[in-house]
């Protein structure tokens, strides 16, 4: 086998074993060391890893960059990312918490990426986290909340209710807004994120599910994960008005996102789910979990984590995709239509699926869904001031995903060429609207979301 079959083969596990000499040490590592360290890898093979790890470290959206001095190679946290980091949870949390530094910068990470790996961490700080993890474990402040779905499966890590106590929040939405520059390297980790937010009935699935296809972006279904959650607490035969059993629940599951023709799938502790969540029982009780700050905390981040790894970016419809989700994305639409447009819809799908109903009676649903939803404590549904306004009412689904399609190129240009126009808040765009007929179609699809989704 030559040297250059042998990258091809191994690249990441020589890159791997480089990243783990380099992390441990805290001054310039001589080659020599790391071939003696890494002896099955030869000289040159070495040098060329290197090489590549600098590559990917000096790229402007790592946290770290490799650097050649004195003999030999070191990790050090670039200066913007340093400063980032020390002013995300404000000098008081400093004083107030008596934290030293690196606690709370290791902190500040797992707490605005969580899920987050160790390897993550590092990345950022560029030094080895492995004590400052087990300290804030410790002290209850993080927790393991799963493993990672990549060589190795290392433990992912989350804040914990204790966290939410000692910095006196009542949920992560109340985390104060990081740095301008945590900001660019979250931004730049993944690609574009398309947030789609609007009420029940409004046209955002199918629309979103098309705009995807259009954009080259991965459709993610929200609402399929809460209704999983809700299927599996079901088929556990758990307490429906115990929170803090349907917060365990939901917390011990093992979700993975997959991509899958433009759209991901869900699989839950292993398996795909598909029709099974889909069922009326399903839907009357989704709302005893969506409602609840832990488990839209757990699915958000699940979606984020999702929207990094997946390749080009993701668009996501939902109630607080804009506010809670991905409140830095200047991709932010609001789809909306008249209670009579939706209530219209609404008979129609009834109809096709054999139930009865009137007019009045679903308007009447419809108002009682619209004030639930935006006056829930947690996650409520509301309209962005920098969201553009696209009026669904009496529309085709086309010409609405011209607009949703025609919006985000529009804002894309905007921020790769131009300066930043003036809000349009008060724009109203016209576009399309999803048919009643087509959401009944998608009921079977774990990778669609009918109309009235509890997400």
């Amino acid at each position: 086998m030559t040297n250059g079959d042998e990258r091809a083969v191994l690249p990441e596990l020589l890159l791997a074993g480089l990243e783990a000499v380099l992390f441990a040490a805290d001054e310039p590592v001589p080659i020599r060391r790391m071939v003696r360290a890494l002896e099955r890898y030869k000289l040159d093979l070495i040098e060329a890893g290197l090489k590549e790890l600098r590559r990917r470290y000096n790229g402007a959206s790592r946290g770290v960059e490799l650097v050649e001095l004195g003999g030999g190679w070191q990790l050090f946290t670039k200066r913007p990312f340093v400063r980032a980091i020390e002013r995300a949870l404000g000098p008081q949390s400093r004083i107030r918490t008596r934290l030293s530094n690196a606690a709370l910068e290791t902190l500040a990470i797992v707490a605005y990426r969580q899920p987050v790996t160790r390897g993550e961490i590092e990345a950022v700080r560029g030094v080895d986290c492995s004590g400052t993890l087990t300290s804030l474990q410790e002290h209850k402040l993080i927790e393991v909340t799963g493993r990672a779905e990549s060589p190795g499966r290392p433990h992912l890590y989350g804040t914990t209710e204790d966290f939410l106590n000692y910095f006196g929040l009542r949920h992560l939405g109340e985390l104060p807004p990081p740095e301008q520059e945590l900001l660019d390297l979250e931004t730049a980790r993944g690609g574009v994120r398309v947030a789609v937010d609007g009420p029940a009935g409004s046209g955002k699935s199918t629309v979103a599910r098309l705009a995807a296809t259009r954009l080259g972006l991965v459709y993610v279904d929200t609402g399929a994960i809460y209704r999983a959650l809700t299927w599996l607490a079901q088929g556990e035969g758990v307490d429906f008005d115990d929170p803090a059993v349907l917060v365990e629940t939901a917390r011990e599951a093992e979700l993975v996102l997959e991509a899958e023709g433009g759209a991901t799938r869900l699989r839950l502790n292993g398996k795909r789910v598909g029709a099974e969540i889909r069922t009326p029982e399903v839907t009357a009780a989704i709302r005893h979990l969506a409602d609840l700050p832990p488990i839209r905390d757990r699915v958000n981040a699940l979606v984020r984590r999702a929207a990094e790894e997946l390749p080009g970016g993701v668009i996501v419809e939902g109630r607080d995709t804009g506010s809670l989700l991905f409140p830095d994305t200047p991709y932010k639409l609001y789809l909306t239509a008249s209670v009579q447009e939706r209530a219209r819809r609404r008979l129609e799908q009834e109809k096709a699926r054999g139930r009865g109903g009137s007019l009045p009676e679903i308007e009447e649903r419809i108002l009682e869904r619209d004030k639930a939803d935006t006056t829930r404590t947690y996650g409520a549904l509301q309209k962005m001031p920098e969201a553009l306004v696209i009026d669904t009412d009496g529309l085709t689904i086309q010409e609405v995903v011209e607009a949703v399609v025609e919006a985000v190129r529009r804002r894309r240009a905007e921020i790769e060429g131009e300066p930043e126009p003036e809000s349009t808040a008060d724009e109203d765009a016209r576009g399309g609207v999803e048919s009643d007929g087509e959401a009944a179609e998608a009921e079977g699809s774990a990778s669609q979301t009918p109309q009235g989704e509890e997400s």
